[in-house]
């Protein structure tokens, strides 16, 4: 026997307590009652599904209600897909180039911004070193003129 035929117990047990289940009992006419169910029970069935059918009924005419597309213009879009995957291939590979132009644009405003800048930047505090210091050395020298001419 193969291994994807085998039955349990349960599916047999079910065959023999249920056979309209897997057999269809009106074949001819889909829409009639099934002959093995009694009215009552096709009543019940129908209940338990009224609940239902407002919705069903919405979502119907919801459906309904929408414009089918032209097929012309689902044609054009077919037709369209290997171009389209040709330009997200292309913006693919622009951002990527975006990307790593990002990346050497920073690292060459790292470097500009680390040698000249900063070097600027060293410049001119040493100047302003230089600068406080003669100031002092001139403020010495007129104190000491002010004292001469004090004495």
């Amino acid at each position: 026997m193969r291994p994807d035929l085998a039955c349990s117990e349960t599916d047999l047990n079910a065959d023999r307590k249920h056979p309209s289940l897997f057999t269809n009992s009106n074949p001819s006419n889909p829409s009639d009652p099934p002959i093995d169910l009694s009215i009552d029970e096709i009543k019940g069935i129908v209940l338990a599904s009224a609940a239902s059918f407002p919705a069903t009924e919405s979502s119907l005419r919801a459906v309904a209600d929408c414009p089918i597309p032209d097929p012309a213009l689902s044609t054009s879009l077919i037709a369209q897909m290997e171009r389209m995957k040709g330009l997200e291939a292309t913006q693919m590979a622009q951002a990527a180039e975006m990307a790593e132009l990002r990346t050497r644009t920073e690292a060459i405003i790292r470097r500009w911004y680390e040698g000249n800048a900063l070097a600027s930047s060293q410049l001119v505090a040493d100047l302003e070193g230089r600068v406080e210091k003669a100031e002092m050395v001139v403020r010495r020298a007129e104190k000491e003129k002010e004292a001469e001419n004090a004495i």
